[in-house]
């Protein structure tokens, strides 16, 4: 499957270097679970912290990056005291994950992948999640938990950034531009910021060509659309 399971620090050492022998250069560790997951919730933490410091100890020495699956503030808050900066989701914060993200040596990157929670209630009934089920598992409190949450990282000087959780039934491949939208619409960005944080900010966590992308500046790589 698309996952390996590891159930104590040596086994994720383990699992971070199968993962790079094979070619990977980025490792994804799930901190917390998922509303719809109900023997592994957002507010159940998944690792110990000895095994999320094990995961970063092991990643740095193998030269991989880390990206995280962090809903809940406890999981936040492992993945930054283990060095990650890519931090998906983040919908429930408390002080002391916003106080570690503006106190973090490196820039904090987020994505909150909104699209996955809007989708379900917007393309969710084809596939068994109709409006009323959505709502039961908790995916309309999160999206206000998740407005909050932008709101104050944005305060806090993270980086937040659109995109994440495509490829399922209810957030197809091809429609990523819908983050944009929601940006606007759910997190209160101008379409200018929102179009930033896609480009400049996005660019900057990718770091591809050792930063040479997302702005439109002498010695960078860029390609243009140009439209009305």
């Amino acid at each position: 499957g698309m996952a390996l399971r590891a159930d104590n620090p040596f086994e994720v050492r383990r699992a971070v270097r199968e993962i790079r022998k094979e070619g990977a250069d980025i490792v994804k560790i799930f901190l917390d679970g998922e509303n719809m997951t109900p023997q592994s919730l957002p507010s159940d933490v998944t690792f110990s912290l000895e095994e999320v410091m094990a995961c970063g100890e092991e990643a740095r020495a193998r030269n991989v990056r880390v990206v995280t699956h962090s809903r809940c503030a406890e999981a936040v808050k492992m993945a930054l005291k283990a060095g990650f900066h890519v931090i998906g989701h983040a919908n429930y914060l408390d002080e002391e994950a916003l106080d570690l993200m503006r106190k973090s040596p490196q820039p904090v990157y987020v994505g909150p992948a909104i699209a996955f929670d809007m989708g379900l209630y917007e393309n969710g009934a084809p596939f068994g999640f109709d409006r009323a089920k959505v709502d039961r598992l908790g995916y309309g409190a999160e999206i206000e938990a998740t407005k909050k949450a932008v709101r104050q990282m944005r305060e806090a000087g993270v980086r937040v950034l659109p995109g994440g959780d495509y490829g399922f039934g209810w957030t197809p491949q091809g429609t990523w531009a819908k983050d944009l939208q929601y940006f606007v619409e759910l997190f209160g960005y101008t379409p200018f910021d929102a179009l930033l944080a896609a480009t400049r900010d996005a660019g900057e966590m990718v770091g591809v060509g050792g930063g040479r992308v997302g702005t439109l500046e002498e010695g960078r790589l860029a390609d243009l659309i140009v439209v009305a």
